[in-house]
């Protein structure tokens, strides 16, 4: 996957929206989603694991994540915000779906919409990431004044 998305001819945003969506499928569906939740009760006691986890897993997809944020930024296409931060934040919605799937699902009275929330987690972040358009900010200011 990572040669795909290094060839990939189309806009960030259209790459974020991609990846964010493939992950989001998982999260939404995959009993592979339990175990964030197994690695959050026993890090504790195995630390090993722990830190492969977070070396193999978490920086790697955070990595990606980042890499994605940065094209943007370099291309114009996304507004210059700290990409560390801003993989998290790609990422942070969809480990809500993995907890509310693996503990608090069972609580709901009716099925949770979890295709919507990553629907609009993604719409939501790709507007976050927008870089301003450069007449839209000369008329944002000229109203700021008047």
């Amino acid at each position: 996957m990572a040669r795909e998305l290094a060839r990939f001819e189309g806009s960030s945003a259209e790459q974020l929206r991609m990846v964010l969506a493939m992950v989001g499928h998982f999260a939404r569906t995959s009993d592979g989603v339990e175990l964030p939740k197994i690695m959050l009760a026993e890090a504790g006691r195995f630390p090993e694991l722990a830190e492969f986890w977070r070396r193999e897993i978490i920086d790697q997809g955070l990595g990606l994540f980042q890499s994605i944020i940065e094209r943007g930024i370099a291309r114009g296409e996304f507004r210059a915000v700290a990409p560390q931060h801003a993989a998290r934040l790609c990422v942070a919605p969809l480990l809500i779906v993995a907890v509310w799937r693996t503990v608090f699902s069972r609580f709901d009275k009716s099925p949770y919409d979890y295709q919507g929330l990553i629907d609009t987690h993604i719409e939501t972040l790709l507007l976050g990431l927008k870089a301003p358009d450069a007449s839209q900010g000369a008329s944002r200011g000229a109203h700021a004044k008047a």
